[in-house]
């Protein structure tokens, strides 16, 4: 195998790099998910919450995850070289990170913090890439939404 060609990640821009890309998200959302639960971190829930249980909470992240694996796969395949490729691994990485900086969920002041970043960052992402990918940056923007809705669900 040529190694200017692993260098360039060029198989990320084939149909299997999607498939590696979706896997390698996915795949880390599930670990943190296991861990989050096997921890038994879920943070204080009141009983008025409009939040749903924490398992589906689980499975909409993981739906989100996957759907910025598959903007990013989009973004990288047209836009090689700008540097809006960065923009939706930090995204993922700011979200998968999410219940580390939170400790735990347990801190209301930095969780209302950390949803707000998380609004405006994601859309800021989809704003971002809306010129390279309209399927890309609607997908990212369904973060911005679940984000204000479990920010509004969580007061």
């Amino acid at each position: 195998m040529n190694i200017q060609y692993m260098m360039d990640f060029e198989i990320l821009y084939t149909k299997n790099g999607l498939y590696l890309l979706v896997a390698l998200f996915v795949g880390i959302s599930f670990m943190m998910n296991a861990y989050i639960f096997s921890r038994n971190i879920s943070g204080k829930r009141r009983n008025l919450s409009l939040l749903p249980p924490s398992y589906i909470i689980a499975i909409v992240w993981t739906i989100l995850i996957g759907l910025m694996a598959y903007s990013q796969w989009l973004v990288m395949k047209i836009a090689k070289r700008s540097w809006k490729v960065w923009l939706i691994p930090l995204l993922f990485l700011y979200c998968v990170l999410y219940p580390f900086y939170t400790y735990g969920f347990s801190n209301k002041k930095i969780v209302d913090l950390a949803n707000v970043f998380t609004i405006l960052f994601s859309g800021f992402a989809a704003w971002s890439i809306y010129d390279i990918t309209h399927t890309g940056s609607y997908f990212i923007f369904m973060t911005t939404l679940w984000s204000a809705f479990a920010t509004y669900a969580s007061l």
